[in-house]
């Protein structure tokens, strides 16, 4: 789940689903337009951990929604490897 301002100034959540993953960036497909600089909350609807992040670039694709590059300010290794266990499942 993706948490942010639009253009306009009001404030969209959207789900979201991450292209490409590092420690320090990732790469999603939003619908809701967003550009370089602004801030944004990724959140993991299991645990409710957040994850602040800012716009690197926006690229538009031919079906009108946007590929986002956003770079977090720390690793974010363990926000991802929680994000991605399967529900019920506490072992890594």
């Amino acid at each position: 789940m993706v948490y942010g301002h639009g253009p306009d100034a009001e404030p969209f959540q959207e789900n979201s689903n991450v292209r490409l993953l590092s420690m320090h960036s990732a790469e999603l497909r939003l619908a809701t337009k967003v550009r370089p600089g602004q801030k944004l909350v990724l959140l993991d609807p299991e645990s409710d951990e957040e994850q602040r992040c800012r716009v690197e670039s926006v690229t538009e694709s031919p079906d009108g929604d946007s590929i986002v590059r956003v770079q977090f300010r720390d690793s974010v290794l363990e926000f991802w490897i929680n994000a991605r266990k399967p529900p019920g499942n506490s072992n890594p």
